[in-house]
């Protein structure tokens, strides 16, 4: 099983849990960090 770990830095009163809502909502939330997916031309 493949895992990733993910670390951010936000600025004070910043919510994580808003900035991970938002980028899960993306078709592809790993695209984000600069990592696409294997079947990446077939989402075009």
């Amino acid at each position: 099983e493949d895992e990733l770990l993910l670390k951010l830095s936000l600025p004070p009163g910043s919510y994580a849990t808003i900035v991970l809502r938002e980028i899960m909502k993306s078709a592809d939330p790993l695209a984000y960090i600069g990592r696409a997916p294997d079947n990446f031309d077939e989402l075009g």
